[in-house]
């Protein structure tokens, strides 16, 4: 009706919108190479400004934080590279004095990594107090000096692989339990096995004494100079790497493990026998790829928002087992010393996650056990369970692993496919050890029992 009113047919109307269009796109067309121009100018501006030089004196702290959390493929890297570019120390020297003949110095040198950030997964960055490098290395306490235990049974010894385990003061029974299976095992098809027991310092003189009349007797313990307790497990690890690095014990590869664990001695040498990658470490136990960080207040796992302040961690082996060599193992311990370990507790998280991941490396340098055909392959047993039940669990599965040792007529034919460490004959200085440290065992529940009530 409106069309007849005004005299206007619906083809000179069409014809009208028609020309309207034309026109429009004709203008739209004219601006469109100033528009182009503008914004090209602009992002290779922006890209200038990403990729130039930066100083830590001419941009604040708070400008790199906001700046990381902006863009994570472009500038996250090019922050990293320019931290890593102003490493304050990158290379020194840690090991030996005038007072210590048997060790030697070695060499901690940083280099600029190639990739930065991880690869695939839910991880994205490590925390900027992470990412920064301490102003000058701090060494990690020194271990079997001065009144400290050392391993004297095993010093100046060739290894092809050395067992690091991890245990407390009071855990003696089981270290015994150890002894008495997977690390009575000293040579599997001409393979050099070692086992040594790392600890703190105990809490009161009679475990002191005790651990010394232990030591005594078996030899294989390293005690470090710090106290020993659970949020001191990054450093009792990155300590033993110190007092290997330094020519104590030397070895091909260097198992980390914890003393409520079973070795399947068996698959090891079988395994490792082909594994000759210096740059992988190996997960033996769990490989964990995207692992959230715990917030929960009554997890031992827990870490705060203001020590770890992103969602997820690296990719990282669980602390039960892990296996790198001796070229791998010096460069986390160097970077152990330029980097941030005040406050995180998780030694698993810490090294084979985040310092791993500052050395620059990418996922393919962190690999599960699997077989050829993608199964899991089994190199050592974790009980899951942590009362007495636990105990019986890891005696029988360690039976099930004998078996497969090359006893009888094998090890008649060729002495060095299966070699025991020899049983200790001094039987009743073990069986006084025994009974002291059920003392001190039964003295410490007498104490918490009214804790634990409450």
């Amino acid at each position: 009706m409106y069309f007849r009113r005004c005299n206007i047919s619906l083809t000179n109307l069409k014809r009208i919108l028609t020309v309207t269009i034309a026109l429009t796109v004709g203008v739209m067309v004219g601006l469109a190479p100033r528009t182009f121009k503008s914004k090209t100018t602009h992002l290779k501006s922006a890209k200038t400004l990403t990729m130039e030089p930066l100083t830590t004196a001419t941009i604040p702290t708070t400008t790199i934080r906001e700046t990381t959390v902006v863009d994570l493929n472009v500038v996250n890297k090019s922050y990293y590279i320019q931290i890593a570019k102003n490493i304050p120390v990158t290379s020194w020297r840690r090991g030996a004095t005038d007072e210590d003949e048997t060790s030697y110095a070695f060499n901690c040198k940083i280099r600029v990594p190639t990739v930065h950030f991880g690869v695939g997964g839910q991880f994205k960055q490590l925390p900027l107090s992470f990412l920064r490098y301490n102003t000058k290395p701090q060494a990690l306490p020194k271990c079997g000096q001065d009144t400290l235990l050392f391993p004297w049974s095993q010093i100046h010894q060739r290894a092809w692989m050395i067992f690091i385990v991890k245990t407390a003061p009071n855990n003696f029974e089981r270290r015994r339990q150890i002894r008495e299976s997977w690390g009575s095992i000293e040579i599997l098809r001409e393979k050099h096995l070692i086992v040594m027991f790392v600890i703190g310092t105990a809490s009161g003189v009679m475990e002191e004494q005790a651990l010394a009349e232990e030591n005594q007797i078996y030899g294989d313990i390293l005690q470090c100079e710090f106290e020993d307790n659970y949020r001191n497990l990054p450093i009792k690890v990155l300590s033993a790497m110190r007092y290997l690095l330094e020519g104590h014990i030397d070895s091909q590869f260097y198992t980390i493990t914890d003393d409520d664990c079973v070795m399947n001695p068996m698959n090891i040498v079988t395994f490792f026998s082909h594994a000759a990658d210096r740059d992988v470490m190996y997960c033996g136990f769990l490989y964990d790829r995207n692992a959230k960080s715990m917030r929960k207040r009554d997890s031992k796992w827990k870490i705060d928002l203001e020590t770890y302040d992103q969602t997820y961690y690296p990719t990282f082996c669980h602390g039960g087992m892990w296996t790198v060599t001796k070229h791998f193992m010096r460069d986390l311990y160097c970077m152990a010393e330029m980097t941030n370990r005040s406050t995180f507790h998780l030694e698993d998280v810490y090294i084979t996650g985040i310092l791993r991941e500052k050395l620059g490396h990418q996922r393919r340098d962190i690999q599960p056990v699997l077989t050829q055909s993608g199964n899991k392959y089994e190199l050592m047993f974790y009980p899951w369970d942590e009362t007495e039940r636990g105990t019986l669990k890891m005696q029988s599965r360690w039976l099930r692993m004998n078996r497969t040792l090359p006893w009888g007529h094998q090890r008649t034919r060729n002495s060095h496919t299966l070699v025991i460490r020899p049983i200790r004959t001094d039987t009743l200085k073990i069986a006084q050890l025994e009974a002291k440290w059920s003392a001190i065992s039964a003295k410490r529940k007498n104490v918490t029992s009214p804790t634990i009530l409450m």
